[in-house]
């Protein structure tokens, strides 16, 4: 099944900073994200699911509703 992503959180901002440490690091965050959110994960708790991210340290927390991921 394909899903379309939205994201509500301060992802841009996250991404702006990681671009003034070092050039690309913006891109491998992002990658990174992708990677967490590409699989589905058991819910944790009242359909929400929690995903760390194994390179930064960000908790990634999403819900499936139908054909969309929400990332809070």
């Amino acid at each position: 099944m394909k899903y379309s992503v939205e994201i509500q959180s301060d992802l841009q901002e996250i991404m702006d900073w990681y671009a003034n440490q070092r050039d690309g690091l913006d891109r491998e965050f992002i990658d990174t994200v992708k990677s967490a959110i590409a699989f589905v994960y058991r819910p944790q708790y009242k359909k929400i699911r929690f995903k760390h991210l194994d390179r930064f340290p960000y908790i990634i927390v999403f819900k499936i509703i139908r054909d969309t991921i929400i990332v809070y």
